[in-house]
């Protein structure tokens, strides 16, 4: 399902809104397609839309002189022109922005590459819960610039300081392109879970044991990375697998955790105490999709 603004005209899967079932709703039914009638009449000369075409053109034009803009959109590249332009004019925080699920993302994108907000948040994510899954997926499509990493968990237990070099140099090289997120997780894909069952059979050891056995190596793998990278590089740390949090913060050395605000309900936003650094630590089925974008915003805040 697909909505799009063309010259004006708002489109549903292609066919004018109003010409879809939304204009036949019995309550609220879309009597015009045409966004400019809606605004025309009440804000004359202090209204104006954007065609698609003015809108990707590389010349300028005015929007700060109007009360009320609506424009042409088919494409998050043209959500991205569109506010780049709207806040260059003075008093663009006042801006109320209304619109879809798309405009959100793309509004909360540019919130988080603002220039203050440069240093990215490293993410350690050992639960295999499905729903933890699909806030990663939803965390990575939101911006332009993530280094995700599923961990080799055989290569992470067999040849430990192998897959940190590999790890650390992949970041390292990667840095410079001011990355939102570093996020690392160790069950993101089946395949990863095939290869904990491998070593357990390699080892003789039941789930419980192997379960333990990487969370160990993984706080360690992660708490190394965020000594080295420096967290003065690093606007916060995000955990995710309560036994996987407390690995890091014992690998890590803090003994005291801060609780400075919250980042949705049940959901703490945490500092070192004595440092800077924040935290966030959650179960892996918490919150539901958006819950790591607003771990993320909440960290380079």
């Amino acid at each position: 399902q697909k909505r799009t603004t063309i010259k004006g005209v708002h489109l549903f899967n292609n066919t004018p809104v109003d010409k879809t079932c939304f204009g036949i709703d019995i309550q609220t039914p879309v009597r015009s397609s045409y966004i400019p009638s809606y605004f025309s009449r009440d804000f004359g000369d202090k209204y104006r839309h954007i065609d698609l075409d003015e809108l990707r053109s590389l010349q300028s034009f005015d929007v700060c002189s109007y009360r009320l803009i609506s424009s042409d959109i088919e494409n998050d590249q043209d959500f991205s022109k569109l506010i780049t332009i709207v806040n260059k004019c003075e008093g663009a925080k006042r801006v109320i922005w209304v619109g879809s699920a798309g405009l959100a993302e793309q509004l909360i994108y540019f919130a988080m590459i603002s220039p203050s907000h440069r240093k990215p948040v490293f993410m350690c994510i050992g639960s295999a819960n499905d729903f933890i899954r699909k806030q990663i997926i939803k965390l990575v499509n939101t911006g332009r610039n993530h280094i995700f990493i599923a961990l080799n968990i055989e290569r992470l237990i067999k040849n430990f300081s192998d897959v940190y070099r590999d790890v650390i140099d992949r970041i390292m090289e990667n840095y410079n392109t001011k990355p939102l997120s570093i996020v690392l997780a160790s069950a993101f894909y089946d395949e990863q879970i095939k290869q904990g069952e491998k070593i357990a059979k390699e080892l003789g050891i039941d789930k419980i044991a192997l379960g333990k056995l990487i969370i160990d190596y993984l706080g360690r793998l992660c708490s190394s990375l965020i000594k080295d990278i420096g967290v003065d590089r690093l606007s916060g740390v995000f955990l995710s697998g309560g036994d996987t949090a407390l690995a890091i913060v014992k690998h890590l050395g803090f003994e005291t955790l801060e609780v400075v605000g919250e980042i949705e309900p049940g959901l703490p936003l945490l500092k070192v105490a004595n440092t800077e650094l924040k935290f966030a630590t959650k179960a892996g089925g918490f919150g539901d999709e958006w819950t790591l974008i607003r771990v993320l915003y909440r960290l380079i805040s």
